[in-house]
């Protein structure tokens, strides 16, 4: 396993390893230990110095340093993909990402396998190459390097899968931009994940299917699954694109042993899929397409609830803007118009600013979908409305609005208790012909 020493660790990653803030490490660098001072760094990306992964590990066992006694073997969880010089750092994290699935569908030790075997092994578990055969035939003659290290990471993290979320993780700002650009504070996915498996227990969903229809990051719908409690397990589907985005999310869906499903989406946005019990989770803009404008969400909502049936149901993250505020066009005030006059608009609500990552000053929207009211008259068809932009999204703020929201679902309005804080549950209840919650 002599490759994963030429792996580099960044002064973060240190910190991590070694289980102290980062500012620990900076002291021990300025404060040495005489006979054992700290490793000089071997390079530097990007304006970051980058250390020898394995000069550290030395480091940290003969000075005792760190809270981490077990750094030598979580040492491969850690290292960072820029140490594979002759490989673009994005085609490096790809190749990486890839034998991670590869080593999910199989029990053999990738790192004993040569350059031909491994491709033949590629190749016999993705003919179709719609997950992982590219990826890794592009590693070239870093591609035996690399299994190695795959497997080091998958014996430092446990399982493959963990390890594909660690590198997804610390890839994230630097391979990944429209992942970056979306990425959710925990208690928007907690909030998301609640509310889709409420839905489906609501509809009576044994074996629901979770679907985005974009080209997504597979956050929401790894959190939908990964929250069912009991029953048979879910399966979720997204889009046959073949997008760098796309096929990191059926790769990263694969590696958590989830059975995935081909949703065929068209130009317009329409889908297809055969499975009866539907439930969409999807937050906008998606990591594929993080520049969308309000018209552009609105537009793609549209055709989405135009394609439900009263089976279906839906739970879309996605800027308040859009979905909350006062339009800002009229072309997006005729947008949501047209969203608002299907009735199936069963919820929407304002939530608390910070939940995105890079732009916490952002407002965010929650809406709720669901089967129409063809019995109610049209002038007395309603959205039920919630404000959290004071709150904190808790375990019981989230707790609240996900029982709101499958009230929300039902016909009768009656058990909606009007008037309740925002932050407790639902604040109002508007009818639907209005522009603006």
């Amino acid at each position: 396993m002599s490759q994963v020493s030429t792996l580099q660790l960044s002064l973060t990653d240190v910190a991590q390893l070694a289980g102290v803030k980062r500012p620990v490490v900076s002291m021990w660098r300025r404060r040495g230990i005489t006979d054992r001072p700290f490793p000089e760094p071997v390079a530097v990306v990007a304006g970051q110095e980058r250390f020898d992964a394995q000069g550290i590990a030395a480091y940290l066992h003969q000075t005792g340093r760190g809270n981490n006694p077990d750094a030598r073997d979580d040492l491969a969880a850690h290292a960072r993909l820029a140490a594979v010089t002759s490989l673009e750092e994005t085609v490096a994290f790809d190749g990486l990402t890839a034998l991670l699935c590869l080593a999910a569908m199989t029990e053999e030790s990738l790192g004993d396998l040569d350059e031909a075997a491994l491709l033949t092994l590629a190749t016999g578990l993705d003919p179709a190459d719609t997950l992982s055969l590219r990826e890794i035939q592009a590693l070239g003659p870093e591609l035996t390097s690399l299994a190695v290290h795959a497997d080091a990471m998958a014996d430092a993290a446990y399982s493959a899968s963990a390890a594909f979320e660690g590198v997804l993780r610390r890839q994230l700002h630097r391979s990944l931009p429209g992942h970056a650009a979306t990425a959710l504070h925990p208690g928007a996915i907690a909030l998301v994940a609640h509310c889709a498996q409420a839905l489906a227990a609501e509809a009576g969903m044994e074996a629901p299917t979770f679907i985005d229809v974009t080209d997504g990051s597979g956050d929401l719908l790894l959190a939908a699954t990964q929250q069912r409690a009991a029953g048979p397990p879910p399966s979720v589907a997204t889009p046959a694109l073949d997008t760098r985005v796309a096929r990191l999310t059926r790769r990263r869906l694969r590696v958590h042993d989830l059975h995935r499903l081909d949703a065929q989406v068209d130009e317009d946005g329409e889908f297809a899929l055969e499975s009866a019990d539907v439930v969409h989770v999807l937050q906008l803009p998606a990591a594929g397409r993080p520049r969308m404008t309000d018209l552009e969400v609105l537009s793609l909502l549209d055709n989405l609830v135009l394609g439900m049936d009263d089976r279906q149901r839906a739970v879309i993250l996605g800027p308040a803007s859009a979905m909350i505020d006062r339009p800002a066009t009229s072309e997006a005030d005729l947008a949501r118009d047209a969203i608002l006059r299907t009735d199936r608009l069963r919820l929407a609500a304002r939530l608390p600013r910070g939940l995105l990552v890079r732009a916490p000053r952002q407002a965010l929207g929650l809406w709720v979908l669901g089967p129409a009211h063809p019995n109610t008259p049209r002038a007395d068809r309603w959205t039920a409305v919630a404000d959290l932009s004071g709150e904190t999204l808790t375990v019981s703020v989230i707790e609240s609005l996900v029982t709101d929201a499958v009230a929300a679902l039902r016909p009768d309005r009656d058990p909606l208790t009007r008037g309740r804080k925002a932050g407790a549950g639902l604040d109002d209840e508007r009818q639907t012909h209005g522009h603006q919650f």
